[in-house]
């Protein structure tokens, strides 16, 4: 998409369509623009250089980002739609993501041990929902996880103007939303939930919401976590290939991992 300027102008044309302001779609295709071809820290400044842009395109970036009362919702919603029904859906599944950050201002930035390095990170902790086609994922979905101070410390909640609604969820609770909201747009694919919970302090709560939304799952728990089987299954050691040969397998299944530098990529 970089290198096709009219793709890229009718995508975003088509996914920044909800804002109802001129000035919003206007920003908000600047910033995309600028996501995409400026390399290393993305700076409103430095996003403006890039363009280029007049001097006070700085300040209306940081406006837009900071300070804009827009709904993003109906843009995730309108995205998640456009992956649809470009590409040929084979599983929803989410990523957790690590950002690294420097000081402590940033919303939900804590220290945090990252398993994939084994050393203690400054960072925000994010969750990732991917729309996964063939060997591709598609982000259609992101949250910070809030934990700590940022649940309880209302000065420091007032200063990064964190919502009230948004305290005390899990990333549990933020898998469950997600399939909520996907479960709630007949546009999208009712495809299998692909999840490594291996590391989820709740993989019977995930697992239970999304029962609750019908949804079939295929998951990696943690090797301690009981697994109860009902009906007149007995548990065995399979193949994929085995189990895309039952009865029930209604179509292609991709089977995909998170790997250690927090991507997602099929097996």
């Amino acid at each position: 998409m970089p290198g096709d300027g009219a793709c890229m102008q009718t995508f975003m044309d088509e996914i920044f369509r909800p804002f109802q302001r001129p000035e919003q779609r206007r920003w908000a295709q600047t910033y995309l623009w600028a996501l995409i071809h400026v390399s290393g820290k993305k700076t409103p400044r430095r996003m403006a250089l890039a363009k280029p842009l007049p001097s006070a395109a700085a300040h209306g970036l940081h406006q837009f980002i900071n300070a804009s009362p827009w709904e993003w919702a109906p843009v995730r919603r309108r995205l998640a739609r456009r992956v649809a029904a470009t590409t040929a859906p084979h599983a929803w599944t989410v990523a957790e993501l690590i950002i690294p950050k420097r000081g402590e201002h940033s919303v939900g930035v804590h220290r945090r041990l990252d398993t994939a390095t084994g050393r203690t990170v400054n960072c925000q902790r994010a969750l990732v929902f991917f729309l996964a086609s063939g060997s591709q994922c598609y982000p259609v979905g992101w949250s910070l996880v809030l934990g700590g101070t940022w649940d309880s410390d209302r000065e420091r909640r007032r200063r990064a103007r964190i919502p009230g609604s948004e305290a005390g969820r899990t990333p549990a609770d933020h898998v469950i939303g997600y399939a909520a909201e996907a479960a709630a747009q007949p546009q999208l694919p009712r495809v299998p939930w692909v999840l490594d919970l291996t590391r989820c302090d709740d993989a019977a709560g995930v697992l239970a919401g999304l029962a609750r939304q019908r949804a079939d799952v295929v998951c990696e728990v943690p090797p301690d976590h009981p697994v109860l089987l009902t009906g007149q299954h007995t548990p065995v050691v399979t193949s994929v290939s085995a189990l895309m040969e039952v009865r029930h397998a209604r179509q292609t299944h991709v089977l995909l991992r998170q790997t250690g530098d927090g991507r997602v990529r099929a097996v």
